[in-house]
C-alpha cells in the first residue's frame, strides 16, 4: 500500500516539472506581440420548455348526421334571395319644361247647326221605315284645335216613318234622322234634332188614262140615268153632262198622291251633344 502512494506522489511531480518546463519555453519562444481580442457578446442560455406529455384518451370521431333525401325538383331549385328594398326615386335634375303634346282630336260644341242635302229624291213610295239615304253637307262646320267638316261631306240619315195612303194629301208623312257623317277616312255618330225643312211636294201617280176612265164611267151613268128621267134627246143630253161633272168629281177625289222631298230641299239641324273629331296626321 505504501508502495502504492509513492508511486503516484512521483508521477505527479515529474507532471508538474515538465508543465513547468513547457510554460517556460513557451514564454521565451513567442515573440513580444500582444493580440487584443474583440469582447464577444456572452452567449445566453436558451430556454426550451414543452409541457410533459399528457396521456389524454383518444376522443372517437364526431359523425356528420345524416342528410335526408330530397326530390329533383327541390334539389335544382336555387334558394330565395332576399328582398331588395325598393329603391327610392331619385330627385330629378332640374330641366326645361317639356314641351306640350300636339293635340289629337277637337270637338263640335253641342247646338251646332249644319245643313244637309239629299243626294237623291226620297219618296213614301220608295222609302220606308228603317231605310236609309245620303246627303251632303251644304256648309262646313268648325270645331277647336282646327277640326273641320268640310262642306260636301257625306252624311247618312234614316227614315223613321213613311205613311203612303189612296185618296188624299193629308195622310201622307214621312220622318227622318240623321245618323253619322263621314270626314276623310272616318265615320262618326252624330245625335241632332231636326230645326228646320223643306215641306213634303205632293206628286199625283194616277195616269192619264186612269182619269179618263174615271171621267166616262161617270158620262155613262149621267147618260142613262138623264134618258131615265127626261126620256127624250134633252133629258139625255142633260143628264150626260151631270154625269161627266160628277166622273170628273169622282177622278178629282180619288186620286193617288205620294210625298217626296227633292235633291233640292234643305234640312236643317243641330247638334244634341258633342262631337269628337281625330285630327289627319
Amino acid at each position: 500500500m505504501q508502495s502504492i502512494r509513492n508511486v503516484a506522489l512521483a508521477s505527479a511531480l515529474m507532471l508538474f516539472a515538465a508543465a513547468c518546463a513547457g510554460k517556460d519555453d513557451a514564454s521565451n519562444a513567442a515573440p513580444a506581440r500582444q493580440l487584443d481580442l474583440a469582447p464577444t457578446k456572452q452567449a445566453q442560455p436558451e430556454f426550451k420548455d414543452a409541457p410533459l406529455p399528457s396521456a389524454a384518451p383518444a376522443k372517437e370521431p364526431i359523425k356528420a348526421p345524416a342528410r335526408k333525401a330530397t326530390p329533383a325538383a327541390e334539389q335544382s331549385a336555387p334558394a330565395p334571395r332576399p328582398a331588395m328594398p325598393p329603391l327610392l326615386p331619385t330627385p330629378a335634375a332640374a330641366t326645361e319644361p317639356a314641351a306640350t303634346a300636339a293635340p289629337t282630336s277637337g270637338s263640335i260644341a253641342t247646338g251646332t247647326p249644319f245643313s244637309a242635302r239629299p243626294a237623291s229624291r226620297i219618296c213614301t213610295n220608295t222609302h220606308h221605315e228603317g231605310d236609309r239615304f245620303t246627303a251632303t253637307l251644304t256648309n262646313s262646320v268648325q270645331g277647336t284645335n282646327g277640326v273641320v267638316i268640310p262642306a260636301g261631306a257625306a252624311a247618312i240619315f234614316r227614315i223613321t216613318e213613311s205613311t203612303k195612303k189612296a185618296g188624299g194629301r193629308d195622310s201622307l208623312n214621312i220622318a227622318y234622322e240623321i245618323v253619322s257623317v263621314r270626314v276623310g277616312d272616318e265615320t262618326y255618330e252624330v245625335l241632332a234634332h231636326m230645326t228646320q225643312s223643306t215641306p213634303l211636294q205632293y206628286v199625283n201617280i194616277q195616269s192619264t188614262t186612269d182619269k179618263a176612265t174615271k171621267i166616262g164611267a161617270g158620262a155613262v151613268i149621267g147618260a142613262i140615268a138623264g134618258r131615265i128621267i127626261g126620256g127624250g134627246t134633252k133629258g139625255t143630253v142633260i143628264g150626260g153632262v151631270v154625269g161627266g161633272a160628277a166622273g170628273a168629281a169622282v177622278a178629282n177625289n180619288t186620286r193617288d198622291y205620294i210625298g217626296c222631298i227633292s235633291e233640292t230641299s234643305s234640312i236643317a239641324l243641330a247638334l244634341d251633344r258633342p262631337l269628337t273629331i281625330r285630327l289627319a296626321r
